[in-house]
């Protein structure tokens, strides 16, 4: 396609993944002509496919927290705040909790994170160790053998730490993951094409 024949929208995005669609959805529906660009050949097949699509609260700054928590309830009725129809396939959020541990290493972020989370209201747990390790045994897990972060090729990768310096936990469970972001980020296009969001493959 000629770039002369495109429609001449009010705002043009480049990228219909996750961010792309998001804001071209509410775009739309505040009023604007808006068209995306992408160079593959659908929705979602750029960074958002191989996300891990971790719906957390967990962050540095509040704003980021904020926007991740607007995000989960979202998620929580997904095709309602899309206002998409049966006849579509939407993604579902797993909501499975987070958890965090706190060490020598994370307690000074997970100190700052939880302010955060807790002055916007996300419920946060604070579990010593062996409420810790009560609730991740069961996924095989063993708090009181633990591991530094090495690469495989260290000649100490897999050797236990000398002195355990976990002392518990934090633990969300209002969050999880979403299983299928590339059918998230289409599921917003889907919404955003019923509000008249143009979508261009442009091939690079």
């Amino acid at each position: 396609m000629s770039i002369r024949n495109l429609l001449k929208p009010d705002i043009s995005i480049i990228g219909s993944g996750i961010i792309g669609n998001s804001i071209a959805l509410s775009l739309q529906r505040k009023g604007f002509q808006v068209q995306v660009f992408d160079k593959n050949q659908s929705t979602g097949f750029g960074t958002t496919s191989y996300s891990s699509g971790i719906c957390r609260m967990y962050y540095s700054l509040p704003v980021s927290a904020k926007f991740a928590w607007e995000g989960y309830h979202r998620f929580l009725n997904w095709r309602d705040s899309l206002g998409l129809s049966k006849k579509y396939d939407v993604a579902e959020l797993n909501e499975c909790g987070a958890m965090i541990l706190k060490s020598d290493i994370s307690k000074d972020f997970i100190n700052h994170t939880s302010n955060i989370m807790r002055q916007i209201g996300v419920p946060v747990q604070d579990l010593d160790l062996i409420e810790t390790h009560k609730k991740v045994s069961k996924l095989g897990m063993d708090v009181y053998n633990n591991y530094y972060p090495l690469n495989i090729n260290d000649n100490d990768f897999g050797i236990p730490k000398t002195r355990n310096d976990l002392v518990g936990s934090i633990f969300m469970e209002k969050s999880g993951y979403v299983s299928n972001p590339q059918l998230a980020a289409t599921n917003l296009y889907q919404a955003a094409k019923q509000e008249g969001v143009l979508l261009t493959s442009i091939p690079m």
